[in-house]
C-alpha cells in the first residue's frame, strides 16, 4: 500500500506533483498494490494537461481531498 500526495489530483486520479514530492511518489504508485493519492487540489478531469500528468490514474485506486 502506498500514500502519495498529490498537489493538483484530477477525478480520474491522474496526478501532477509540486516540488520534491515528485521523487518519490511516482515509483511508489507504480510499485504498490494499493495507491491513496491525497489531493491537495482536486479538480476536474482536463485541468491537468496531458504532458503534466506524472502518474496516471490507472495507477491510483483511492482519492482523499
Amino acid at each position: 500500500m502506498a500514500i502519495i500526495n498529490g498537489f493538483r489530483v484530477d477525478t480520474n486520479g491522474n496526478v501532477w506533483y509540486k516540488g520534491t514530492t515528485r521523487n518519490f511518489n511516482v515509483v511508489m504508485a507504480m510499485a504498490a498494490d494499493l495507491v491513496i493519492a491525497e489531493a491537495d487540489n482536486l479538480v476536474q478531469i482536463g485541468a491537468i494537461l496531458p504532458e503534466d500528468v506524472m502518474t496516471s490514474g490507472i495507477f491510483v485506486d483511492v482519492i482523499v481531498k
